[in-house]
């Protein structure tokens, strides 16, 4: 056993200890719940612990309070699959217990602003994140954004680089020196450009709903309403125990009303086609930096 992470900050004032153990791997008591899905993640109960389990080798074990995380895993370090799986999938939710508010989309910053890039499957976020991050600007996250509210609300980096099919590195033109491949994928990889990786938080700028329209003839940026801003980020709100009482889902959205009640948000309708990726990008740039 060895420790992989000491210090994993959920919180200014808060250190998660991960640590790696050898087998035998835990049975959960229960399963909880089912996210299904390509990494087929399960929540359940070892004991008291909450445990994480997916399609690739090993078993997650969050501590009631999500301080510690025991990995425990055949290999040592453990392999990519589970620590995708950690870093994207469990972190982010852990960091929901220490105030936290977790949302399926992507995060970038230029400067100290960043944006958050909501939006439906097949609406561009993960093209658009590559996009901006050959252009210099630094992923946030391009999977599960955190964002944290304690006066200002701001963006905290939670992983590094962008996972992109084969159509989208072509078409970007990206460094294949910068790719490696993703772990459960065939063919999908993830680009992480030679910058240099933010590892403090970014000011929440905007909220930007990405809307790829084979109807669009032109970038159009609309302003969203704050009831409509609000259902956007709802639909993308990640909670730790989907099946939890009603009340931590209760909490979780007033923690982002009041996050979208201080953030302008838009809905950005493009043509499809990488040809308008540029233009997109200039827009998203003077939205960063509107006051």
């Amino acid at each position: 056993m060895r420790d992989l992470d000491a210090a994993y900050a959920a919180d200014a004032g808060i250190d998660i200890r991960i640590e790696i153990h050898e087998p035998p791997h835990p049975i959960p008591g229960q399963i909880i719940f089912e996210w299904g899905g390509r990494y087929a993640l399960q929540l359940g109960r070892v004991g008291q612990d909450w445990s994480f389990g997916s399609r690739f080798d090993g078993t997650i074990l969050v501590a009631p309070d999500g301080r510690s995380i025991g990995l425990v895993s055949a290999t040592n370090p453990p392999g990519p699959g589970m620590a995708d799986i950690v870093s994207r999938r469990v972190l982010p939710r852990v960091a929901t217990l220490f105030g936290g508010t977790a949302l399926h989309g992507a995060s970038l910053s230029k400067g100290d602003a960043g944006l958050l890039l909501l939006g439906s499957s097949g609406a561009g976020k993960s093209t658009t994140t590559a996009a901006l991050a050959a252009a210099g600007w630094h992923i946030l996250s391009d999977d599960i954004s955190i964002v944290r509210n304690d006066g200002a609300p701001r963006l905290e980096p939670c992983t590094t680089g962008v996972c992109v099919w084969p159509d989208s590195l072509a078409a970007l033109e990206l460094d294949l020196r910068a790719c490696t491949n993703m772990a459960g994928y065939d063919g999908k990889v993830r680009y992480d450009p030679a910058v240099e990786h933010r590892i403090s938080p970014a000011r929440f700028s905007a909220c930007i709903l990405l809307q790829r329209s084979p109807d669009a003839a032109a970038i159009r940026l609309e302003r969203l309403s704050q009831a409509e801003a609000l259902i956007s980020a709802i639909r993308q709100l990640v909670v730790f125990n989907p099946a939890g009482p009603h009340e931590e889902r209760a909490l979780q959205v007033s923690r982002l009303n009041t996050i979208m009640l201080k953030t302008p948000a838009f809905r950005l309708v493009y043509p499809e086609g990488y040809a308008f990726l540029p233009a997109v990008a200039d827009q998203l740039s003077e939205v960063l930096h509107r006051r």
